[in-house]
């Protein structure tokens, strides 16, 4: 098929299954490539894709493996019609529309921020601050769809900087606690970490935020040998704590961990918003760092 669309000679396209893996195996006049996948992919979706890439220079291997992950994701995002499977073979846009949306409202609401740094520099934890935004929640499937700041945002004599642009997988901590909070509600999409402090703690109940918390020391041994199981834990105690996701979570830390606040919101500008609400009062009351 593809060779008389394409006009290109000795295109063979097969896939079978075996215990349980799919292999999809390309043949041309002069290279055999084999990929593997956990579920099946129809190969009319595999041809579409790879049409649509054969018209640029790039190379046939790569044109393949470019396929099958496009049509692996458009199966995923599929609408089911009946019995029928309808694939969203439009995902990549899609998918890039909403990357990009999330790094301009992240870097909009870094710039608020360090505009306000006389009302967010008390706030800034020992570990420095960052804040995150994750695509939406049927777009995300782990912290490479999570956008953070690179290096976080820290100190610089009287004000905060960021030293990098806004980029994804570049905050686990904060990537693992999204993911989880949004398998309770999945509106609820950016999260910041500003320093855990009893006054900090106080105002925050005063501003009539919704709190929760969970307690480190209570962390079960089977999660805590788990690396990254400590985050979602911790957001799972303190969601069912107070039977939904709050404004707030915080823990008073641990050995060696930095007791710290979480600040939710649906998008960056609301999470910011809730930070200068608690910055200004905390100034205005005379309450310093």
């Amino acid at each position: 098929f593809l060779s008389n669309v394409l006009g290109m000679k000795n295109i063979v396209l097969l896939n079978y299954v075996r215990n349980s893996v799919f292999t999809h195996i390309l043949y041309s006049s002069d290279t055999s490539l084999e990929l593997h996948t956990p579920t099946k992919i129809p190969k009319d979706l595999i041809i579409t894709y790879m049409m649509l890439k054969l018209i640029s220079d790039e190379e046939l291997g790569t044109v393949f493996n470019d396929a099958v992950n496009l049509a692996e994701k458009s199966l995923k995002f599929a609408v089911r019609c009946c019995d029928d499977l309808i694939p969203e073979v439009y995902i990549q846009e899609v998918v890039d529309g909403e990357r990009y949306r999330v790094i301009k409202e992240l870097s909009k609401a870094v710039r608020v921020l360090e505009e306000n740094s006389q009302l967010v520099i008390d706030l800034i934890p020992n570990v420095q601050l960052n804040i995150a935004y994750a695509l939406p929640k049927h777009l995300t499937s782990g912290p490479e769809d999570v956008a953070a700041i690179p290096g976080r945002i820290i100190k610089v004599g009287n004000s905060i900087k960021t030293i990098a642009t806004p980029d994804f997988n570049t905050s686990k901590h904060l990537a693992r606690a999204l993911i989880k909070v949004m398998e309770f509600n999945p509106t609820i999409r950016a999260a910041a970490n500003i320093r855990y402090d009893d006054l900090i703690l106080k105002t925050i109940n005063e501003l009539g935020f919704t709190v929760s918390f969970y307690d480190r020391s209570q962390e079960p041994p089977e999660v805590k040998a788990v690396e990254g199981a400590t985050i979602p834990w911790g957001v799972n105690e303190a969601v069912k704590r107070l039977g939904y996701v709050p404004d707030v979570i915080y823990h008073k830390g641990d050995y060696g961990k930095e007791a710290m606040i979480l600040i939710l919101g649906k998008d960056p500008n609301d999470v910011v918003n809730k930070i200068l609400r608690l910055g200004s009062t905390l100034r205005r009351n005379g309450i310093k760092g």
